[in-house]
């Protein structure tokens, strides 16, 4: 009896999706195969045939369901902004947890997309939809609500200035590598809360 015919449901799901971000890390969208994601998740090539129809349907399905884990987790990758009642503490939290989320499989399986994007923009138009939109209207209410308490002008709501933090925070994990907590408190004071309290 093979690992498909004992794994089976969301076991198997699981470990398909695992191994989807796995290789995609690993080898990049060019090099992402049913027959390699199978093999690393010990599963049946042909049950992955009969779930999805290419890989960028499975990539986006691993995405998925990687978010819906991280919001239960208590390190949510940049997938919740709570309100703490002071801007800076806000931004810390939720930058933190971006970089941290860059560390994860799925910020490593990240950067192959990313570089790939134009050869792949439908894909690329759907990750924007599923992750950073949504990361966006969080720090975009941050900064509604840091507003409406005087911190800093309704003027600087802006989509750029909402999605500076996280962009820095992604290009230096992109030439640096991982971001400590210095490094996201810099961003912070030195970049982000400066330019919206001009």
């Amino acid at each position: 009896m093979n690992a498909d015919s004992r794994r089976r449901g969301t076991a198997l799901e699981a470990a398909v999706y695992d191994a989807a971000l796995a290789e995609l890390a690993a080898h990049g969208m060019t090099g992402l195969t049913f027959e390699r994601i199978a093999a690393r998740a010990g599963a049946g090539k042909a049950s992955l045939y009969r779930r999805w129809t290419d890989t960028g349907q499975l990539v986006l399905a691993a995405l998925a369901q990687a978010e819906d884990d991280a919001e239960d987790s208590l390190h949510p990758g940049g997938t919740r902004l709570e309100p703490a009642g002071d801007l800076r503490t806000e931004l810390l939290a939720f930058l933190s947890d971006l970089a941290d989320g860059l560390t994860t499989p799925v910020g490593r399986a990240l950067t192959p997309i990313l570089l790939e994007r134009e050869r792949r923009p439908e894909l690329w138009n759907r990750i924007v939809a599923l992750l950073v939109e949504p990361r966006q209207r969080l720090v975009t209410e941050a900064l509604e609500r840091a507003a409406a308490r005087g911190e800093i002008s309704p003027d600087a709501v802006t989509p750029s200035r909402a999605g500076a933090g996280a962009a820095l925070v992604l290009a230096r994990h992109l030439v640096a590598g991982p971001l400590g907590q210095r490094d996201v408190s810099a961003i912070v004071d030195e970049v982000v809360l400066p330019s919206l309290r001009r």
